[in-house]
């Protein structure tokens, strides 16, 4: 029986810097809309979608980060 793999803390961390660089595209964008997209009901619906998704890659991000502290990392068996 093998078991499932783990991810280690720094797969974690991995994730979190993928995150702060969505997160800064987005500012970026927001900066850049004009006016006229600023008012366009279709532009700011899909400037909001992607806020929700990376609010809930967050979300996501911070309950692994949570589960992964948690867990009790176990010592590798010896099969000697």
């Amino acid at each position: 029986m093998t078991a499932e793999p783990r991810f280690t803390a720094g797969a974690w961390r991995f994730l979190a810097v993928q995150l702060g660089g969505m997160e800064g595209l987005l500012t970026e964008t927001r900066r850049a809309l004009s006016d006229t997209a600023r008012g366009d009901p279709v532009q700011r619906a899909r400037f909001a979608e992607a806020v929700v998704a990376a609010r809930t890659a967050y979300l996501w991000i911070r309950e692994a980060a949570g589960r992964a502290a948690r867990r009790r990392p176990t010592p590798p068996s010896s099969s000697r």
